[in-house]
């Protein structure tokens, strides 16, 4: 069974999930109730552990088993102007959403008309 994962997709997220964490090999070690050996094994991409020390681990991450057995797809960078639109944003029902695309979408071809008419047909588009 353990050969089904790939073991230094594993590594590679066992990794960031202990460094967001700052974590050590000993802190898994004790949490997983192995030895540092077995979890520096896992990080080389060695060795994968048996899936009731991959739900440990998960439940202490508080991540699906996907986050440790597949691969992390990269999270978008954002300014701190999007952060701010996105946390307003996700705070509204689907309605007030669908309102706040609308009122963009306005300010956007406003906004194109001002500075730069040839725009309209994109943005409006």
């Amino acid at each position: 069974m353990h050969e089904a994962y790939d073991k230094q997709i594993f590594a590679d997220n066992l990794q960031r999930h202990m460094e967001q964490h700052h974590e050590t090999q000993a802190d898994v070690a004790k949490l997983l109730g192995i030895s540092k050996s077995n979890v520096t094994a896992y990080i080389k991409g060695e060795q994968i552990p048996r899936m009731d020390k991959i739900i440990i681990l998960c439940h202490h991450y508080g991540i699906e088993v996907s986050g440790l057995l597949e691969t992390k797809k990269a999270a978008p960078e954002y300014t701190g102007a999007e952060k701010q639109l996105l946390e307003i944003f996700n705070q509204l029902d689907n309605e007030g959403q669908r309102l706040a695309i609308g009122m963009l979408k306005t300010l956007l071809t406003e906004h194109a008309q001002k500075n730069n008419p040839a725009l309209v047909n994109e943005v409006t588009g």
